[in-house]
């Protein structure tokens, strides 16, 4: 980007996309690119909450995962002089759906909001989380419209921070 210290963070990362070279290189277009703080967020924070999206999609039958950024007012120059918005903030919202469970455990969520800056962290913690229907009211954003109703309470209302191992 032509700023020290910020690297071109993936939304989409690229280990989720090494089936073939194709589908890797995809990740890698600008539209699935922010500027995001490199060695304490993207590098470290924010990489080991993908590698940990991708253990629970193993424990589960199916999980959603949305990931965007917040603009902000601010914006920095790329290598080819174009002005790029500097996000301000980013999230990652999970959906868990695991078949063959009580009806109450059917679906899990949670939501992780995660500022543009340098963390002395290497893992998310509970400060950095909260449920999905906080987030969708923060952002004004309903992310699972098609859940039925009666998953909401315990998927969207709900963040059991245990559940998901979160300290």
């Amino acid at each position: 980007w032509r700023v020290d210290g910020y690297d071109r963070g993936h939304m989409g990362p690229s280990a989720d996309r090494g089936a073939t070279d194709e589908a890797n290189w995809q990740t890698f277009y600008p539209t699935n690119m922010v500027v995001q703080k490199g060695q304490k967020l993207n590098q470290r924070i924010w990489g080991n909450l993908e590698s940990q999206v991708r253990l629970w999609s193993q424990s589960c039958d199916t999980l959603y995962v949305v990931t965007g950024a917040i603009p902000s007012k601010e914006f920095i120059t790329d290598r080819g002089g174009k002005q790029v918005n500097k996000p301000e903030a980013f999230y990652k919202v999970l959906l868990q759906y695991k078949k063959n469970v009580s009806e109450s455990e059917t679906y899990a969520g949670i939501a992780f909001y995660l500022e543009n800056r340098d963390y002395d962290e290497d893992v998310v913690n509970s400060s950095m989380t909260m449920s999905v229907q906080s987030l969708e009211r923060k952002l004004g954003i309903n992310f699972f419209v098609n859940l039925p109703d009666e998953y909401v309470v315990h998927a969207e209302e709900k963040c059991d921070l245990k559940y998901w191992g979160i300290k």
